[in-house]
């Protein structure tokens, strides 16, 4: 189900992720990722990333991307490209970055400058994960982890 607007989406997403947060350990095997965003997300993020601080062996890295394809005024994750990505990311290499799955065209590996997901990882050569836009999902890219025996619902 389609939900009407960020706002809902947000929430949903909130509770999704405070739910699965529960079944996380105090510890993980060490891993730092990079978690790309554009500038409306990158609060709701931020707030996200500051509850998980306290795991230890996670380090998690926010990126804020501006969008230069379709200008700096259009601030949503969802019309990102690879390009802006690669640009903003630069010197960063051989990471785990995530890259919400609304970035990508449907179905497909391509983001809407047409680069895929293949060029950005030769780019940043380093590991882009797609995350589908989901609390639990979110968290399991994060840590690592398969929290699917969870009961996350």
């Amino acid at each position: 189900a389609q939900l009407e607007n960020g706002v809902g989406m947000a929430s949903k997403f909130r509770q999704e992720f405070d739910h699965a947060l529960k079944h996380l350990p105090a510890a993980i095997p060490k891993r730092k990722v990079h978690l790309i965003t554009g500038v409306s997300a990158a609060p709701f993020f931020d707030h996200l990333i500051k509850k998980l601080s306290h795991i230890e062996g996670l380090t998690i890295e926010l990126h804020t991307i501006i969008n230069n394809f379709f200008g700096p005024t259009v601030t949503v994750a969802g019309l990102l490209t690879a390009q802006d990505i690669a640009r903003h990311i630069g010197n960063i290499k051989g990471e785990i970055f995530l890259i919400p799955q609304v970035m990508l065209k449907a179905d497909e590996e391509v983001f809407l400058d047409d680069r895929s997901l293949e060029w950005l990882a030769g780019e940043l050569q380093g590991m882009p994960l797609v995350v589908e836009n989901q609390g639990r999902a979110f968290l399991e890219a994060v840590t690592g982890l398969d929290l699917e025996g969870e009961d996350c619902e």
